[in-house]
């Protein structure tokens, strides 16, 4: 991209995470139904296929501006929804964010290190959102290429999905530019599980796919390529 192209881009994104949070502020307070009603949804035929499966749906989705205003949007095609979360260091902050969360659709909160609870709730059915795409720093596990940067990557959606038998499929949600909502729902993605580095790979590409449809709504907020494989270089 030229340095023009860059500078309206960094605007642009300033401007989708500042929507954002209104947004978000909205679904925590405010009615959600007719944005539900709403939305342009795909691929909810892939959805019914992995229910069909006999185990629970591990949905992996990404962090981009809409934020929380999407949590109900894919929640009220769910018929048991939960999905995981990471708690904010500030308790009085949290307990406003998570209370606005938990008013739909009887979801259930998942803390990032609930892995058994979050199997078993799987195994009898459960339906889980995970929003990895975010740089664990020390908990890195294993870097994959992503737009061209090896990035630091977790692995838990490969463990969570072989332990508990689950579909897996990936999620997007993004803000249109006619001003209406989308949410897609991937195919199944066969044999999740079985290898962590393709795994991880194959989330990285569909997250990396739907960036390119509106790059601005991505949380390039967050440093995702913060932590880096030894010996490269810092790229901020």
């Amino acid at each position: 991209m030229s340095n023009e192209a860059r500078k309206q881009l960094v605007q642009d994104s300033f401007i989708a995470c500042s929507r954002g949070f209104l947004e978000s502020t909205h679904a925590w307070w405010r009615d959600m139904s007719l944005y539900c009603d709403a939305a342009e949804v795909q691929g909810l035929e892939h959805l019914i296929d992995a229910r069909s499966k006999g185990k629970g749906v591990l949905l992996i989705g990404g962090h981009y501006s809409i934020f929380d205003f999407a949590l109900p949007l894919v929640a009220c095609h769910l018929k048991n929804p939960g999905y995981v979360y990471r708690a904010n260091k500030n308790p009085v902050i949290d307990r406003m964010i998570e209370n606005g969360r938990r008013r739909h659709f009887g979801i259930r909160p998942f803390a990032k290190r609930e892995l058994r609870p979050m199997v078993s709730f799987l195994k009898k059915g459960g339906e889980i959102w995970f929003a990895c795409d975010q740089d664990f720093g020390g908990k890195t596990e294993l870097f994959v290429p992503f737009f061209g940067v090896d990035t630091g990557c977790i692995t838990s959606p490969s463990y969570i999905a072989k332990v508990s038998g689950a579909s897996v499929m990936c999620v997007s949600h993004l803000r249109m530019p006619h001003g209406g909502y989308r949410v897609v729902f991937s195919p199944v993605q066969v044999e999740f599980g079985a290898d962590k580095q393709k795994d991880t790979e194959v989330w990285n590409r569909y997250i990396e796919n739907t960036i390119r449809e509106q790059p601005d709504q991505y949380l390039w907020l967050h440093k995702r390529f913060k932590t880096r494989p030894k010996g490269a270089g810092n790229v901020y």
